[in-house]
Order: C-alpha cells, then structure tokens, then sequence
C-alpha cells in the first residue's frame, strides 16, 4: 500500500463522514510491514492537512495538552510532532491520534475537502544514446630472449 492509497482513504472516510480511527488503529497495527508504514504516513498527512484548515478557520478543540499542543502548532511544526509522536508508540500515542481523529469526525460536517489528484511516481522513460566515444590507443611491448617470449606489457589510454 502506498503512501498515496493511505491519503486517499484518510480522505475517503472524511467524504464520506466515517472516522479515522479505525484506520489508524489498523495503520497502528501494521507499522512494522512497509505496508502498514505506507498507510499511516498518508493517513498522518490527511490528519495534519485537515487540522491545518481547522486552524486557518479558528476552529479550536477540547483535547488533552498533548493532543491540543499538535492541533495548534503551525503546519511544519504539526508534521514534525506527529513523526516525533509516531517513533515510539505506545499506548499514548494511540489515544492522542484517537483524540485528534475524534475531533476530525466531531467537525466532519464543517469539512469540504477534497483528496489531492493522485500522480505518477514512476519517473518517465529517458532513451539515452551513445554518439561518441573517446579514441582509445593501445601500446603493446613484448620481450623476448633468445627467442623464448619473456613478457608483454599492454598499456590502454584514452585520449
């Protein structure tokens, strides 16, 4: 699963009025699989795209310290503290995302968003071509004594 799969069903469940939470919980669930880390950084950049519009719309939550110290950080400061968060999960981690997730669905009606176009991650075909190349001389010394063959040195150079 893709990063970008994971911001489509974060953005998916807020269309379509569900919570987040049990995506997390699953995204939680299988952190270890690559997979799983996929699914939660797309569904973490959906958490902090709709908490950076709640912000931009005053819109202000009842939540723990922690919890409420995320959703009023400013953007980059929000990502950072979410990856920091996300490093050492534990049972409190769970709950903050809960809380944070929580309060998404509680506003879910005052959201109109919308998921970002999907691109195209493969990066495009080059032909590449060979139209010259450097003249290459080669020295070639051969010894001999009484005609027996005796040693050969073979210098190539570019030039």
């Amino acid at each position: 699963m893709s990063f970008q799969l994971g911001q489509r069903a974060g953005y998916e469940a807020i269309e379509h009025g569900q919570p987040l939470r049990p995506l997390f919980n699953e995204a939680l669930a299988a952190r270890h699989s690559e997979p799983g880390t996929a699914l939660l950084s797309g569904l973490l950049e959906v958490m902090c795209s709709v908490l950076d519009a709640c912000q931009r719309q005053g819109i202000r939550f009842d939540m723990t310290d922690e919890a409420k110290a995320i959703a009023n950080a400013l953007p980059q400061a929000r990502r950072l503290m979410v990856v920091t968060l996300c490093q050492h999960i534990d049972q409190s981690v769970g709950d903050v995302l809960g809380q944070l997730s929580s309060a998404i669905y509680a506003i879910k009606d005052s959201l109109s968003l919308s998921a970002p176009p999907a691109t195209n991650q493969e990066p495009p075909v080059m032909r590449m071509e060979i139209v010259a190349m450097p003249e290459r001389s080669i020295t070639q010394t051969i010894t001999r004594s009484n005609g027996e063959l005796t040693g050969t040195v073979s210098t190539e150079q570019d030039s």
